[in-house]
């Protein structure tokens, strides 16, 4: 039976799949061809996390809590607030706070991917655990950010967008925020360990 969270995660689901479908129509009808590719293409993004959650339960993988909340507020601040409704063209700081925010929580994705499927404790001393953790996670996050700007040149290039915005320092600037921030979140991550393993001694 679903919990009262995991229901209200896909009502806001549902919604936001009939926002983006009206949202489509709407913009063929209008004839503005790029919103309505944008549309389509964000209604194929929003099943990813319940798809990657499915994937993890079945292999034993333990995400962050509130995963797919968390990745669905992502894809409706970046696909429907950021192009749809032109956060990045009214607040110069939307892609900056995205990408930051990204960096953040790509850090905690990956501690938690590398806890469940690299991690054996009695194979590793808790220290060299901790350290290994910490490098991994960042990894993890600045490999997330650097393909996202891959993905922003890509709809650029194909769906005629304005994702790179002012093109190299922009993606420079989004690159910097999200380093800085996966730096931050390893350096918490690997803080809380540490205390942890140091108490737990």
């Amino acid at each position: 039976m679903k919990s009262k969270k995991d229901q209200y995660i896909l009502t806001f689901a549902i919604t936001f799949e009939i926002l983006l479908l009206i949202t489509a129509i709407v913009n063929l009808i209008n004839g503005i061809k790029r919103n309505c590719y944008i549309s389509l293409i964000s209604i194929l993004c929003v099943p990813f996390p319940f798809i990657l959650n499915r994937l993890a339960d079945k292999k034993s993988i333990t995400l962050p809590p509130r995963f797919k909340a968390i990745t669905l507020l992502f894809i409706f601040g970046t696909q429907y607030l950021g192009e749809l409704v032109g956060f990045y063209f009214t607040l110069w700081w939307w892609d900056l706070l995205l990408h930051a925010f990204a960096g953040f929580y790509g850090v905690i994705i990956g501690a938690f991917l590398i806890e469940s499927v690299i991690y054996h404790e009695n194979q590793n001393s808790s220290k060299r655990h901790t350290l290994f953790l910490g490098i991994l996670a960042f990894s993890f996050s600045t490999t997330m950010s650097t393909l996202w700007e891959i993905f922003e040149y890509i709809a650029d290039t194909m769906l005629k967008t304005n994702m790179l915005q002012e093109g190299f320092r922009d993606t420079f600037q989004d690159l910097l925020a999200g380093e800085i921030f996966a730096l931050v979140g390893a350096i918490i991550i690997y803080l809380k360990l540490k205390f942890k393993n140091s108490s737990s001694l």
